[in-house]
């Protein structure tokens, strides 16, 4: 059920920190939009402004390390959603500015990110 927010502060707070520490020459993205809210299948709950944020953060993280960044399309089983999903990751790749979310990341979530940050070391 993890949404947005949940999904910025993992990327902001684990794979951010841990692709610098990695220094990566390219950067693949599977890019599944099955995490849609809308998706028929999914229990999560990612909007397509959600995926805007995550493709405007992954873009900052390949600029932080000089690397280069590729989008493959994976999945996602409701036309529509699929459709704006890829849509709105292009316009952001031109120049769009996503919308922040209003919502902070679920406690548990910040809680197992923090676990985890700690077994890695990546502070």
């Amino acid at each position: 059920g993890a949404g947005d927010a949940d999904y910025l502060h993992v990327v902001e707070e684990l794979l951010a920190p841990g692709l610098s520490r990695f220094d990566p020459d390219l950067l693949l993205v599977s890019a599944g939009f099955d995490a849609h809210r809308h998706d028929p299948i999914s229990r999560m709950r990612v909007s397509t402004e959600g995926y805007a944020l995550l493709t405007d953060r992954m873009r900052d993280v390949v600029d932080e390390t000089g690397a280069g960044l590729g989008f493959v399309l994976e999945g996602g089983y409701g036309l529509d959603t699929l459709s704006e999903g890829i849509a709105t990751v292009h316009e952001t790749f031109d120049g769009r500015s996503p919308i922040e979310p209003d919502d902070e990341p679920d406690e548990d979530v910040a809680e197992l990110v923090d676990e985890v940050r700690g077994v890695h070391d990546l502070d």
